[in-house]
């Protein structure tokens, strides 16, 4: 038999309150299966919530607009600081400055190559060495270095470095932002324990499968138990969602049957359990920020539990290592 399955994500929280409250909201109170105090509790808690859950969502969308913007301009910075190196020691090599000159700017005398540039930071402590040596030798009177200047180079960190610094501060807001939902978590768990209680105890007369198809109504989630054939009386659309990149699942996917009002979110493997609908043709839709969207045709065929795969595609490839 199928078993309760409360949420375990912040997006099947808010989900489990809405699909509650919506409905809940156009129940007569005579009919409703929520005590008086818990509809009191829901109409409260879910817009905090939501106004929480969408500050966290539009925090973490600035971070990762400026990520977009610090990639291309740290790589640039890389590349105007690694010149500026090669000239140098090309400029040893060829016997037109001293080898010396090097321990100016932090390298060894018998260096042949850039310093590692592999993380953000190194790139800083990177262009602060060079400018340090560069400035050193020209104001001991050498000839500046003019391809890159040390203008260029100091434009292209400076960029990157006022780009870092802006991340950081969207980083930190979104920290702040999550921590604040965080916060809510749990209180918005015992309200939905709560609510769920009453509901299945409002509807339950005996009869499991009818008490699940009215709970669910009111956003109770049922999973098949371990080891138990998924039956056609409580679902009529399964799957998994993953990554076609990675093939690892996704969670938080939002699943739904267009049209139909019938939609689940992913849980942590990616699982997904739509409840029985009338057969028929219908398109299945799969949303999840930062991958594509996806919409299939299905068939729900009466008796039968339809399996789908759904695989999203990243709007962007994954980071080089």
């Amino acid at each position: 038999m199928p078993s309760r399955r409360l949420p375990r994500t912040n997006l099947a929280r808010l989900s489990a309150m809405r699909s509650c409250k919506e409905l809940n909201d156009i129940t007569p109170p005579a009919d409703s299966p929520l005590t008086p105090g818990t509809a009191t509790n829901l109409g409260t808690g879910y817009p905090i919530y939501l106004n929480a859950l969408n500050a966290s969502s539009s925090a973490k969308t600035n971070q990762t607009q400026q990520s977009a913007l610090v990639v291309p301009l740290r790589d640039s910075a890389r590349l105007w600081v690694g010149h500026g190196f090669q000239a140098l020691i090309n400029a040893c090599q060829r016997g037109s400055f001293p080898n010396s000159v090097k321990n100016l700017y932090g390298l060894a005398l018998d260096a042949k190559a850039m310093p590692d540039m592999g993380t953000e930071q190194a790139i800083l402590d990177a262009a602060l060495a060079y400018e340090t040596g560069e400035t050193a030798r020209t104001l001991a009177g050498g000839a500046a270095i003019t391809f890159p200047s040390l203008m260029d180079i100091t434009g292209a960190v400076t960029a990157f470095r006022n780009a870092n610094l802006q991340q950081s501060v969207l980083k930190n807001a979104y920290d702040t932002a999550q921590e604040a939902v965080n916060a809510l978590n749990p209180d918005a768990d015992k309200l939905i324990l709560r609510m769920w209680n009453e509901i299945e105890t409002a509807f339950d007369t005996g009869d499991k499968p009818s008490m699940r198809r009215r709970a669910r109504e009111f956003g109770v989630v049922y999973i098949p138990s371990p080891g138990e054939t998924p039956s056609a009386d409580d679902y009529s659309v399964i799957g998994a969602a993953t990554d076609s990149t990675t093939s690892l699942p996704l969670a938080n996917v939002v699943v739904e049957l267009v049209g139909t009002g019938l939609s689940y979110t992913s849980d942590a493997d990616g699982k997904f359990y739509l409840p029985p609908i009338a057969p028929g043709s219908y398109t299945l839709s799969a949303s999840l920020a930062g991958y594509l969207p996806f919409t299939q045709a299905v068939v729900v065929v009466a008796g039968q539990v339809l399996q789908v795969g759904v695989v999203l595609m990243p709007t962007s490839p994954p980071p080089t290592p």
